[in-house]
């Protein structure tokens, strides 16, 4: 053919893969790898769940920062109904305080120094929220003792019950 094709070399010889044609499966496994040890590390750790205890007390603490006497006097009593919601099963955030009392005074689980604490609470708080009685600082502080001295007291007659 005119001596065209003469002048063409022949193709000898292997065309080898380049660089990322060759390793990109183990570019993308160590990505892999590398996410999940990521993910691993920055995982969200379980706190282990809040006793009740802890959650009346922090509840507690927290309404101290409530500014009216009135809001105080929800947030303590709030607490202390569901403290022993949970820990005693009984419906007490759901009842009005005559009817809560009328169910803690047939409670074998609340002995009458309990019963009296529980009392006390619950009428200073009515008298805050509703009657908008004012406490100032030595009646807020009356309040949140008595409640911390409530599922504080009640909290370890539990613990004890356990042993």
């Amino acid at each position: 053919m005119n001596g065209v094709f003469e002048e063409i070399d022949s193709l000898t010889g292997k065309i080898e893969p380049t660089f990322w044609q060759e390793y990109w499966a183990w570019f993308v496994a160590a990505a892999m790898l590398l996410a999940f040890i990521l993910g691993f590390l920055t995982r969200k750790k379980n706190k282990p769940a809040e006793t009740p205890l802890e959650k009346a007390m922090l509840q507690i603490k927290a309404a101290a920062m409530s500014a009216t006497d009135s809001l105080f006097a929800f947030y303590v009593s709030a607490a202390v109904r569901e403290y022993i919601s949970e820990v005693y099963k009984m419906p007490a955030p759901e009842r009005t305080t005559e009817e809560f009392l009328k169910i803690a005074s047939n409670s074998e689980n609340l002995d009458e120094g309990a019963k009296k604490q529980i009392a006390e609470l619950l009428t200073l708080a009515d008298l805050a929220k509703f009657a908008g009685a004012e406490f100032g600082s030595e009646g807020r502080s009356k309040m949140s003792n008595l409640a911390i001295d409530f599922v504080e007291s009640q909290d370890a007659k539990i613990n004890a019950a356990k042993k």
